[in-house]
């Protein structure tokens, strides 16, 4: 997310995050029960400005049109590389 384009009416980058989630369901084709706090995974302050949710593909196209979006990355579930790691951790 662009850190410039967040609105005045927003004290901090979490709340507008949220905001702009909440304005996403209600927009995109809302079947969704979740509430928008249970989407928000993680957000990121200092590096980066952003945050990591649990979207639809309906909400993240939403998203895309709206202010201050930059890019996303979809999150890929990895594969297990070993099932010996419990062994060498102890």
């Amino acid at each position: 997310m662009d850190s410039s384009a967040i609105p005045k009416a927003f004290f901090d980058h979490q709340k507008w995050y949220m905001a702009t989630l909440s304005s996403l369901s209600d927009s995109a084709d809302a079947k969704a029960t979740t509430s928008t706090t249970t989407k928000i995974i993680h957000t990121y302050t200092k590096s980066i400005q952003g945050f990591s949710a649990t979207l639809t593909l309906s909400e993240l196209e939403a998203l895309k049109s709206s202010t201050g979006f930059i890019s996303y990355t979809r999150d890929r579930p990895l594969k297990l590389h070993t099932t010996h790691s419990s062994q060498f951790l102890v």
